[in-house]
């Protein structure tokens, strides 16, 4: 009877495990690295696999406010890796320490299995015009009906924020000449894109 009964918990369990894959995503670390080629939206259970693709020395350190907390350390070769494995739903804003203006990223987790459905309407926002001098509109897939956005400049701080999408349009007139990263969330989901104020 044990027999029968641990063949069955055995099956039982290795059901569980295939229904209950985990990916394995790589971001190439170097230099420069920032915005979309540094973020990733993963499921709970996912790893994310920093690459060193310089000699440099790096760190992949989370940001204050971040979901999860993680750091690398200093380290440095080409083809150095730091794997991370997310459990948590939420956001992680991650940088190098030693880069921050110009290596950082976001690492966006979401509920197991929410990746296996329909692309996330919210990568399809656009900025217009692009650059410009003074005012942005931000616009929407029809599909979205609640998002809210967050701008940060080139050192990192958060210059703007809204919750209403029907606030899309910004009055960038005063803002310094520049790059801006602008972050859109909805729904547990997070794309961000450059704007240039020139």
């Amino acid at each position: 009877m044990k027999t029968i009964l641990l063949f069955y918990s055995l099956i039982f369990f290795g059901m569980l495990n295939i229904n209950s894959q985990t990916q394995t995503y790589q971001i190439n670390w170097t230099f420069g690295v920032n915005g979309e080629s540094a973020s990733k939206t993963i499921e709970e259970g996912d790893t994310i696999e920093w690459v060193w693709g310089d000699s440099g020395f790096h760190t992949v350190t989370n940001k204050a406010g971040s979901t999860e907390s993680f750091d690398s350390g200093n380290k440095n070769g080409l083809g150095y890796t730091y794997s991370y494995t997310f459990t948590s739903v939420g956001t992680n804003d991650y940088q190098c320490d030693l880069h921050a203006m110009s290596m950082f990223g976001t690492i966006t987790v979401v509920a197991e299995g929410t990746l296996s459905l329909d692309d996330f309407s919210i990568n399809n926002f656009s900025i217009a015009p692009n650059p410009s001098r003074s005012s942005i509109k931000l616009n929407f897939p029809s599909s979205v009906k609640e998002a809210s956005m967050e701008i940060y400049n080139v050192l990192g701080k958060q210059i703007y924020t809204s919750n209403n999408i029907n606030d899309s349009e910004i009055d960038v007139s005063k803002w310094d000449t520049g790059i801006y990263i602008i972050k859109v969330s909805s729904l547990g989901n997070a794309k961000t894109k450059r704007f240039v104020k020139i």
